[in-house]
C-alpha cells in the first residue's frame, strides 16, 4: 500500500533500480551487522529515501519475519509504485524533513546513499532521531566522499574530477562522507560510531565493477568518456557510515 501522493520523478526506473541494487550489494556485510543489533521481538523498521525499494529488499533478504514491520518513505511517488510491484512493505510518499510519523515509532531508522543529495541533511537526521524509539538505532549506511577519491593511473584523474563536478552540478555534496560525524552531532546525536567501508575485489568481480562504474561515469558527465577496465586500474571512493543508539529525546 502507498500512502499519499506528492511528486513523481522523471527517471528511467529500471535503470535507477539497477544502480540502487548495485549500491545495496556493496554494503551487505554492514547490513547484516546493523540488523544483528535489533531485538528478537516485534519491531518497526523505516528506510528514509527508499527510492525503488532495492535497499529495503536487501535488508529483507537478510532478516525477514512476520515480526518485522517494514516501511519505506520517498518523495517520488513513481519510485514507490515501482517498489510496490516487487516488495511487501508499507510505502509512504513523504518528505524526510517532516516525517509523517509519531515520535518514538521505529526500532531502526536507516538511509542509504541519501544525505549527499539533500540540501538540509541535518534536518532529516533530526527527524530520523525523533521517530526512533528510546534504545532504537539511527543509521546512515553509506555516504561517499568524492573529494577523497582515488583514480589510478593518473590518466584517469581528469575523468574522475569531471564526474565529481557533474555530481555537484546535479545537487550532490561530494564531501558528504567526511561531514557525516558532524552532521550527526548537529542533529543532537553526539559521539556516533562512524567509519569507512572496506572493499576488496578480484578477477571478474572487479572487471564487472569497473564496467558498471564506466557506464555510470558516462551517464554523469555526458560526454562519452569511459573508465577503462585495464589491469592495474584502481578506482576507489571512500564511503562513510554512522550508527547511533538513541537513549534520550
Amino acid at each position: 500500500m502507498i500512502f499519499s501522493k506528492k511528486h513523481d520523478s522523471t527517471d528511467d526506473l529500471d535503470a535507477v533500480d539497477k544502480r540502487f541494487r548495485q549500491q545495496a550489494s556493496w554494503t551487505i556485510a554492514f547490513q547484516q551487522r546493523v540488523l544483528s543489533l535489533l531485538p528478537n521481538r516485534k519491531i518497526n523498521i523505516l528506510e528514509v529515501g527508499c527510492g525503488t525499494g532495492s535497499f529495503l529488499c536487501s535488508l529483507q533478504s537478510i532478516r525477514n519475519s512476520a515480526d518485522i514491520h517494514w516501511v519505506g518513505l520517498d518523495i517520488a511517488y513513481d519510485r514507490l509504485a515501482y517498489a510496490q510491484q516487487r516488495i511487501i512493505a508499507d510505502w509512504v510518499n513523504g518528505d524526510g524533513m517532516v516525517l509523517p510519523f509519531p515520535a518514538e515509532t521505529f526500532d531502526l531508522v536507516i538511509c542509504h546513499y541519501l544525505l549527499l543529495w539533500l540540501k538540509r541533511p541535518c534536518q532529516v537526521l533530526t527527524e530520523m532521531k525523533r521517530v526512533a524509539r528510546l534504545g532504537g538505532w539511527i543509521v546512515a549506511t553509506a555516504e561517499p566522499d568524492y573529494l577523497s577519491r582515488i583514480d589510478y593511473p593518473d590518466r584517469f584523474v581528469d575523468a574522475g574530477k569531471a564526474q565529481t563536478e557533474a555530481l555537484r552540478a546535479m545537487g550532490a555534496n561530494p564531501q558528504a562522507g567526511r561531514e557525516l560525524p558532524n552532521l550527526f552531532h548537529s542533529a543532537g546525536m553526539e559521539d556516533p560510531l562512524f567509519g569507512i567501508h572496506g572493499t576488496e575485489y578480484q578477477g571478474d568481480e572487479y572487471q564487472n565493477f569497473l564496467e558498471e562504474e564506466s557506464r555510470q561515469l558516462k551517464n554523469d558527465i555526458g560526454n562519452g568518456k569511459t573508465i577503462e577496465t585495464t589491469i592495474g586500474r584502481v578506482f576507489y571512493v571512500p564511503t562513510f557510515y554512522a550508527i547511533y543508539q538513541k537513549w534520550s529525546k
